[in-house]
């Protein structure tokens, strides 16, 4: 008896020991459990961070591609617009000189004349060998 109750208290020695054992190792399975249910909750966290920075970037990215196409499609309207307007200016400039060559040159020849010419009066005096006589009529005597 005294064999069989060392034995028995062996067995549940070794069984305490054994259940130790496997409640420590199950405590230390729960803890590495809820600490990689905190890391897939923190990860997912991150993911919809990323997935709405992503989504964010994304309709900004649409919309500088929607500004660039109309940048773009206002850029080709401009090519032909320019050459109007310098062809507009060319013949501007063909007007402006053929002007300053034609009667602005006649008009500032007639001017230099003009101003370098004696008058009319001068003129026809020093033609008639007379002396120019004034044109006002409190000049000439009222008989």
């Amino acid at each position: 008896r005294i064999r069989a109750a060392r034995r028995a208290k062996k067995a549940l020695e070794a069984l305490a020991e054994a259940f130790a054992k496997e409640t420590f190792r199950d405590s230390q399975q729960a803890a590495a459990v809820r600490s990689a249910e905190e890391a897939v909750a923190l990860a997912r966290e991150t993911q919809l961070q990323s997935a709405n920075a992503f989504v964010a970037t994304r309709r900004e990215e649409e919309e500088c591609e929607s500004e660039l196409q109309v940048a773009q499609k206002a850029l080709r309207g401009v090519g032909p617009e320019k050459k109007k307007r310098e062809k507009a200016v060319g013949q501007a400039q063909t007007t402006v000189e053929s002007f300053r060559s034609g009667p602005l040159a006649t008009f500032r020849d007639l001017r230099d004349r003009s101003a370098q010419a004696p008058s009319s009066q001068e003129a026809a005096s020093e033609v008639l060998g007379e002396e120019a006589a004034p044109e006002t009529p409190a000049a000439t005597p009222e008989a």
